[in-house]
């Protein structure tokens, strides 16, 4: 028979999460990329759009120019775009906002009626009346 080896210790290889400030610097770290990652691309799209002209060495345009903006907004199809989105979207808010309302509304009375015909005591106050069945 052969002899075995000392175990060794295992080794968890998730200690870094658990330390608070490691957390935090992970995070910090994954917030500055996504906003490099994000906001760099957009800043250039923001800047190419009042860019009257700009070559290669130049950091920023070397002329200021709304030309962009005006043939965009002189297209009718884009107007036309523009106006459907501004009219669906109140729509869309107000039916969504009265679903989830009815929902919220529901569930607290639903929870609440049960609550009370179970006997368990709750710290939230009820958010609507409840109506006894006799």
């Amino acid at each position: 028979m052969a002899a075995q080896a000392p175990a060794m210790p295992a080794i968890r290889l998730s200690w870094w999460i658990d330390d608070p400030r490691m957390r935090r610097m992970l995070l910090r770290l994954f917030g500055g990329a996504l906003a490099v990652f994000i906001g760099i691309p957009l800043l250039t799209l923001v800047l190419w759009s009042f860019a009257g002209e700009w070559f290669w060495p130049n950091l920023i345009p070397t002329q200021w120019s709304l030309r962009w903006w005006q043939e965009v907004l002189e297209n009718p199809r884009v107007i036309d775009a523009m106006v459907l989105s501004f009219t669906i979207a109140p729509v869309v808010t107000l039916l969504t906002a009265v679903v989830a309302i009815g929902g919220a509304v529901y569930a607290a009375v639903a929870f609440a009626s049960v609550a009370l015909n179970s006997g368990i005591r709750t710290r939230q106050p009820v958010a609507a009346p409840i109506r006894s069945a006799a």
